[in-house]
């Protein structure tokens, strides 16, 4: 099953145009498949007190036998795929200006920590506490101009926005057979921007942001992947914030956990999985690292 594409090749966003349902799965084998010998060829160690299982990052080479069975994989894009932080905060800073002068108010100058943590999460709620109360109304100004600062930057940047390897790793999962699914809590234009620099429909079959008709949460991203894909053997999801974890608990499906990212120890409470690298994420999937990767 596969996306329609315009006369380009390229697959439309799906549109969420059908109503998301409620998933409950009490037998999570019934979507993951079972665990490889308990996670052993990765080396996997559980902390103390049941904690989740840590991908160390010496053994990404030695991975030969996927430790998770799934065919669908859902996945963040921020702080997973896309080092937003090499582009976001002096964006935001930049936008924030532009905003100031257009309005005549002096804008606040966030500092850097307030800046990242706005990434991962959906503009509407991040961006207007950035602005004085006097023109929060008109939030949606300061972020197209955000966005036409991050545009100029993604596309300069080009590749390097990505985390390193993940465009070989994308690349080897979709040859490993898997079906690949982006849920993330951007606006329309920033997916958008992205798909045209980077081809992400050549990898991924459903895009969904959170613009998308219909889509309320990150949650109904995923419940409309997993309407469209009922016969997918074993579904998983992959994020690095507490919407990817809320999502997750709400499908049924487990989560895991990509450390390097933006998110904290709470969001990832849950998790079946930790992983520090998008090296370590492959090797769930017996995916080991290129040379020099």
């Amino acid at each position: 099953m596969t996306r329609p594409a315009d006369p380009s090749g390229r697959v439309h966003e799906a549109a969420g145009n059908s109503r998301p349902r409620e998933m409950t799965v009490h037998d999570r084998n019934r979507l993951t498949g079972p665990l490889s010998a308990p996670l052993a060829p990765l080396r996997l160690h559980a902390a103390a007190g049941g904690a989740p299982a840590q991908v160390a990052s010496t053994c990404y080479h030695d991975a030969v036998e996927p430790a998770i069975q799934a065919e669908l994989i859902i996945l963040d894009f921020d702080g997973v795929l896309c080092r937003a932080e090499s582009f976001t905060p002096e964006a935001i800073r930049l936008g924030l200006r532009r905003f100031g002068e257009r309005v005549g108010v002096a804008m606040p100058e966030p500092d850097e920590a307030t800046l990242l943590a706005t990434l991962g999460y959906a503009s509407r709620q991040t961006y207007p506490p950035l602005i004085p109360e006097p023109v929060r109304e008109r939030w949606r100004e300061m972020h197209a101009l955000t966005l036409d600062a991050m545009e100029e930057r993604i596309r300069a940047l080009g590749p390097a926005v990505l985390y390193p390897g993940v465009p070989a790793l994308l690349d080897a999962l979709v040859a490993a057979g898997h079906v690949l699914a982006l849920a993330s809590n951007s606006s329309a234009r920033y997916q958008r921007v992205h798909s045209e620099v980077h081809g992400l429909p050549r990898w991924f079959r459903y895009l969904y942001h959170a613009e998308c008709e219909g889509i309320a949460t990150k949650a109904d991203m995923v419940a409309q992947v997993l309407a469209a894909e009922p016969g997918a053997r074993g579904a998983v999801m992959v994020g690095d914030r507490l919407s990817d974890r809320l999502a997750a608990e709400r499908c049924g499906l487990p989560f895991i956990a990509c450390t390097y990212g933006f998110g904290c120890e709470e969001e990832w409470a849950g998790a079946l999985v930790r992983v520090d690298s998008p090296a370590a994420l492959g090797a769930l999937f017996g995916i080991a690292p290129a040379d020099g990767e």
